[in-house]
């Protein structure tokens, strides 16, 4: 059976416009993640990183909806910092369905049929721009995008290409593009639009809302000694602090979910996070379990285990209430072979943080690959409870007891499954498969017979 889990929405690699590739982006570990959604917050006054902003965040861009509605009356400008820009076409059997979600869609709506690891969803994280300017949510788009060349490497053609290539852009839209000053210019979808080099921030009038995805900085990150994780954090922050923008409100998204950035880096968003509540830390000295972070980073393709994990217990020490370090801890741990004590700190991470349960889907792949069923069960188990609403993790469940000859077992998960209402844009071969596995588990013999 196809890794349902592991399946993701990726953007492809674009160059955005660049006459030279740039350096490759961090590798993506598919990670869905139980729903983050911050209250909204009331409106963010003075400058970004200047003055004290309370963010609200997200686990996907979907979920920030609720909040962009808010300000819907006032048209504003939509500042994006990600890797993707959202801006892949709606399916056509779904676009009503999408567009509603993104104008008048609940939390638990968007939750429940805004991700793909879903049985029947109408709009997808990649999608979500699409559907929000199809709602009419803002005046203008201006997409901030990750690049590790200098502007003037910047290329309309191949910028136009790699537009209308992912049907971000139709034909039209994108002969109508200019170049300037590292900055593309054109209308999009019947609004002004920018793409904007992250060297040349430009002044921007009237009201906005800024938002940055977690996978803004996959676009940026090469490795450890060229770029430091936490100097690119701090060169972001300072730049965006440079550009005077003052922002209604500031939303972030991680972005786990489907697989866009890598679990190991989502500490990266509420530290973004937090100095957007503290940005004198900016020009002072950070928390102290952030220098050996870095320092754990930088030595991870030096270090021996023992070393990474003595730097990872001194985070642990500094900050025991912080989930991003019990995962930390999780994943040195498992490097040292220290399964129960890094499971544990797994455990002591989710409970932190439910984003990190994905991390129990990709252990039970490992498991499976080492056919250990048992302990497969176990962690899809935990990952099933982390996320109700997933069908894939029980589908997944099915298959280890079919490979266990477990029928019975595999036949009472796949009856639910198969009563659900599949999408047929985009899971219309899961009803095929669940009559094959329900098959192949009526035909296989029980547990103990000869």
């Amino acid at each position: 059976m196809k890794q349902l889990l592991l399946t993701a929405f990726m953007l492809p690699a674009l160059l955005l416009g660049c006459e030279k590739k740039p350096e490759t982006p961090v590798a993506a570990t598919p990670a869905p993640a139980a729903a983050v959604t911050s209250q909204p917050t009331a409106a963010a006054a003075g400058a970004v990183f200047a003055s004290p902003i309370e963010p609200d965040l997200f686990e996907q861009p979907t979920d920030a909806l609720v909040r962009w509605r808010q300000f819907r009356d006032a048209k504003p400008t939509l500042v994006l910092l990600s890797f993707d820009p959202f801006l892949q076409p709606l399916a056509k059997e779904l676009r009503s369905e999408a567009v509603a979600l993104a104008s008048s869609g609940s939390a638990a709506e968007l939750g429940a049929r805004a991700r793909i690891f879903r049985a029947d969803p109408a709009l997808l994280p990649t999608q979500t721009l699409s559907a929000a300017l199809e709602a009419g949510l803002f005046s203008r788009l201006c997409w901030v995008f990750p690049s590790t060349v200098k502007p003037e490497d910047l290329t309309l053609e191949l910028f136009r290409k790699q537009m209308t290539d992912a049907k971000f852009f139709s034909e039209a839209e994108a002969a109508g593009l200019a170049l300037a000053d590292g900055i593309y210019s054109g209308t999009l979808r019947g609004i002004p639009f920018q793409a904007i080099h992250p060297w040349a921030l430009p002044q921007l009038e009237g009201p906005l809302l800024l938002h940055i995805d977690l996978s803004y900085f996959r676009g940026l990150y090469k490795d450890s000694a060229t770029t430091p994780i936490y100097q690119l954090l701090h060169q972001t922050a300072t730049t965006l602090r440079e550009s005077g923008w003052q922002p209604e409100a500031v939303s972030l998204s991680f972005s786990t979910e489907e697989g866009a950035v890598s679990l190991d880096t989502r500490f990266l968003l509420r530290d973004l996070a937090f100095l957007l509540r503290q940005p004198a830390i900016l020009d002072g000295d950070p928390p102290e379990h952030w220098n050996q972070r870095a320092e754990a980073f930088h030595g991870v393709d030096v270090f021996t285990a023992e070393k990474m994990l003595e730097l990872v217990e001194k985070m642990v020490a500094k900050a025991p209430e912080d989930p991003s370090v019990q995962y930390d801890h999780y994943t040195t741990l498992l490097e040292a072979k220290k399964i129960d004590d890094a499971l544990a700190a797994l455990d002591r991470a989710v409970a932190g943080d439910p984003g990190y349960a994905y991390a129990y889907a990709e252990l039970a792949q490992i498991a499976i690959k080492d056919r250990n069923a048992q302990t497969a069960l176990t962690l899809l188990n935990k990952a099933a409870a982390a996320y109700p609403e997933n069908p894939f993790i029980p589908l997944q469940m099915a298959d280890v007891q079919i490979s266990t000859g477990a029928a019975q077992e595999a036949l009472k998960i796949l009856q639910p499954l198969k009563q659900l209402t599949w999408s047929k844009a985009y899971h219309d071969d899961i009803p095929a498969l669940l009559e094959r596995m329900s098959k192949d588990a009526q035909s296989t013999p029980a547990k103990g017979a000869n």
